[in-house]
């Protein structure tokens, strides 16, 4: 085959796997210019949803969209390290304090400039956008109303799960799990109207004095303790290691004073808020229980200026070798 033919004969092979290739090519680079599309939308949907709904925390959309970020952006690495650096600081019940929460706003605000700067935005989103929310009065206090909703009906089952004696459905155990509170708890006694000053204690005999299960819900948490009335003294123990001890009285309407104080180990917080610390802490906490207090409806507290609900189921009677 002379050198003319040759190159004839092979120009035609290509001029053929040309067209045959052409489709499967387009068809390749289609593929892919759309996948590029639809990540670079899902990553535009992620982050419109986040900014959304910024204003409102606590709410499922909200979580998530956080839990989708490692997957949408699965690719940005700048992304997920700003999203393990926020969720540290969710966790962080050491956090849950107005210091705590600046924490968490900066954290928060990082990770939505990651995931800007990933989509190319980062120089028409900037920091002002991000910070700039807008929550009239009544979103506020419709939030508010859901997390009161929330803790009360915590507290309620909880405590109608220990009146029939049947397990907690994530723990297997007759006790709140610890996963439903946000941070650790406050005392289930607490202030209301009373003022300050210990009673003298005066011995019951009616049916008050006992073990009650007190599950509460506060801002920041939720939590139970086990207290003991007997004999004018109140002691208990909460899920978290604080100690209860105290004094009540029976007042003439059949409701009840007491002056309580309770001790929290180091690194335990208040569900109302108040920061943990590295050393123990004691708090003089007054209530007054009304005279049907414990049956099963929440009990409005009121915490170093926060409230507190809290249920009181009464689970068995003192024991009788102690009565006086």
């Amino acid at each position: 085959m002379s050198t003319e033919n040759w190159l004839s004969a092979t120009n035609i092979v290509l001029t053929a796997a040309a067209i045959l290739a052409a489709p499967v090519i387009a068809l390749w680079l289609s593929a892919r210019f759309e996948r590029r599309a639809n990540a670079h939308r899902a990553k535009r949907d992620l982050f419109s949803a986040i900014l959304e709904i910024r204003h409102d925390l606590l709410s499922v959309e909200f979580v998530r969209s956080l839990n989708t970020i490692d997957i949408v952006f699965v690719d940005d690495r700048a992304v997920r390290e700003a999203w393990s650096r926020y969720y540290s600081v969710l966790n962080d019940t050491n956090l849950n304090n107005p210091a705590g929460w600046s924490i968490r706003d900066e954290k928060r605000r990082d990770l939505l400039l990651a995931m800007a700067k990933a989509m190319g935005w980062e120089s028409r989103i900037s920091t002002a956008d991000i910070l700039r929310t807008y929550t009239p009065q009544f979103a506020g206090e419709q939030a508010l109303l859901n997390v009161m909703k929330r803790q009360v009906q915590l507290a309620t089952y909880a405590a109608k799960l220990r009146q029939l004696g049947l397990p907690h459905p994530l723990t297997g155990f007759q006790v709140p799990p610890a996963g439903v509170q946000v941070s650790p708890p406050v005392s289930s006694v607490a202030a209301s109207s009373v003022p300050l000053g210990q009673p003298t204690p005066a011995p019951l005999n009616g049916n008050e004095e006992g073990f009650y299960l007190t599950c509460y819900g506060g801002r920041s948490g939720s939590g139970s303790a086990t207290l003991l009335f007997k004999a004018g003294e109140i002691s208990g123990f909460d899920t978290f290691g604080g100690n209860y001890d105290g004094t009540y009285r029976k007042e003439a309407d059949g409701g009840i004073v007491a002056h309580v104080t309770l001790t929290t180990p180091p690194g335990v917080g208040l569900a109302t808020g108040a920061p943990a610390r590295d050393t123990e802490q004691s708090f003089a906490i007054t209530a007054r229980l009304p005279a049907n207090f414990a049956n099963g409806n929440p009990v409005p507290i009121e915490v170093q200026g926060q409230i507190v609900q809290a249920t009181f189921t009464k689970v068995r009677s003192a024991p009788m070798s102690n009565r006086n």
